[in-house]
């Protein structure tokens, strides 16, 4: 390479931008040579005369051919490291350590001489039982607090259950009694269960049967009610005489039994001819002192049993004295 080409490709890499060798296609010797070099701020241009050493560049006409030469700038890119300053000691010294248990509270060391005094309290007063725990009541955080003694009073005996009565009939009666007692509390099934411990203790009393049977119906159990009134009868045929009320067993809830009987009466418009609903609504309507809306029922229901021996004492018999004034 010519000494002079060599030259405009060090300025190219110099100036970190292109350099160019202007070189004509046929270079006479009077034609002479045109070196120039672009750099991003400027160009930079020599021209060498021929052989006579006059700038025959100034000719008004110029063709040549252009070769260019390119070296990338470098780019170094600095690593940065951000070293935080030190920490002045004063401050590392009175930093709070950290406490491993959250339950140990460690007072803070006290500020040096002449620091600045505490801000004064905010006005007014602390509401609720809070108070603040001073420094050195830390240690009974956790601590259970005292409790003051209790007098010593003396405990109610707890009340024994009763015993049931050896004598059955003694028995009966006290269950009689309770069954009572559960039907007027508006307790149903409690009656209930009552009532049958009766007839256990004594099967040939037949108040209880009766009873049972109302009981049974006062929870939807028809069949087990009609059982039992049957099984009653059975004990005393002239029952239907009786001067027995049913409403008189619900003391102050006598709408149950209008409730009740109104259940009754929904079931037996869907089963007209059931003969256990027949008998058990027209029983109902005879001891609620409505004989007369009662023995059509009775009526109904006599072809529908194979014993009709029980419908017909209801049939058969007069309008009790109680039931009368109705």
């Amino acid at each position: 390479m010519p000494g002079w080409l060599a030259l405009a490709a060090l300025l190219g890499v110099g100036l970190r931008a292109s350099a160019q060798v202007l070189v004509g296609p046929v270079v006479p010797p009077w034609a002479g040579v045109r070196v120039g070099v672009v750099g991003p701020r400027g160009a930079v241009g020599v021209a060498v005369g021929g052989f006579y050493g006059f700038p025959t560049w100034w000719s008004g006409s110029w063709s040549y051919t252009s070769v260019s030469i390119y070296t990338p700038p470098t780019v170094v890119v600095p690593v940065v490291v951000n070293v935080p300053p030190a920490e002045p000691a004063a401050r590392v010294a009175d930093r709070q350590p950290l406490i491993a248990d959250p339950l140990v509270i460690r007072p803070r060391a006290p500020a040096e001489a002449g620091a600045a005094a505490p801000e004064a309290p905010l006005p007014g007063e602390l509401a609720g039982g809070f108070r603040p725990i001073a420094p050195g009541e830390r240690w009974q955080a956790g601590q259970a607090a005292a409790q003051p003694p209790r007098p010593n009073r003396p405990v109610p005996p707890l009340p024994q259950p009763r015993q049931p009565d050896p004598d059955p009939k003694v028995e009966h009666a006290w269950q009689v009694a309770l069954g009572r007692q559960a039907f007027a509390a508006r307790e149903y099934g409690r009656a209930a269960a009552r009532f049958r411990r009766a007839v256990e203790l004594d099967p040939h009393e037949p108040t209880a049967y009766f009873l049972l049977a109302q009981a049974e119906f006062a929870v939807g159990r028809y069949a087990e009610a009609v059982a039992a009134i049957h099984a009653g009868m059975r004990l005393q045929p002239d029952w239907p005489n009786a001067p027995f009320r049913s409403r008189d067993l619900y003391g102050p809830h006598g709408a149950d039994l209008d409730e009740q009987a109104q259940r009754l009466r929904q079931a037996l418009a869907e089963h007209a001819n059931d003969p256990v609903l027949l008998f058990l609504y027209a029983y109902q309507l005879w001891f609620d002192g409505r004989p007369e809306e009662a023995r059509p029922l009775f009526r109904r229901c006599l072809p529908l049993v194979a014993d009709p021996l029980i419908i017909d004492r209801f049939l058969q018999a007069r309008v009790p004295p109680l039931l009368a004034g109705r």
